[in-house]
C-alpha cells in the first residue's frame, strides 16, 4: 500500500529507496524487510522447481519470462533494457 518516491541504484550494486508508507507497524516492517523476504521466497520457489525432472527447465523459462515482463513494466533506460532482455531471452532459450 505505499509509494516509491525515488530510487537510487549505485554502481557497486547497493541502493536507496525513499518510500511513503501508510502509518502502522506491519506496513513498515513489510517494506523494510522486502528485499530479504523477497529473496528468501524466490529462492524457495526456485528450490521447489529442482524437485522434478522438468522443473529446472520450467523454472528457467519462467524466470526468463519474468525478466521480460519486468522490462516492459519497470525498466526505462537503454542499458537496463539491453541487459535484462538479453538475459531473459537467454534463459528462455536455454530452458525451453
Amino acid at each position: 500500500g505505499g509509494n516509491i518516491i525515488w530510487l537510487n541504484i549505485y554502481p557497486n550494486g547497493s541502493g536507496l529507496a525513499y518510500t511513503a508508507i501508510p502509518v502502522g507497524t506491519f506496513p513498515r516492517v513489510a517494506v523494510a524487510s522486502a528485499g530479504y523476504t523477497g529473496t528468501a521466497i524466490l529462492g524457495g520457489i526456485l528450490l521447489m522447481f529442482r524437485r522434478t525432472q522438468r522443473g529446472p527447465r520450467i523454472g528457467l523459462c519462467a524466470l526468463g519470462l519474468c525478466l521480460l515482463l519486468s522490462c516492459a513494466c519497470f525498466v526505462r533506460n537503454a542499458f537496463g533494457l539491453a541487459s535484462l532482455i538479453s538475459m531473459g531471452l537467454l534463459f528462455i532459450l536455454v530452458g525451453c
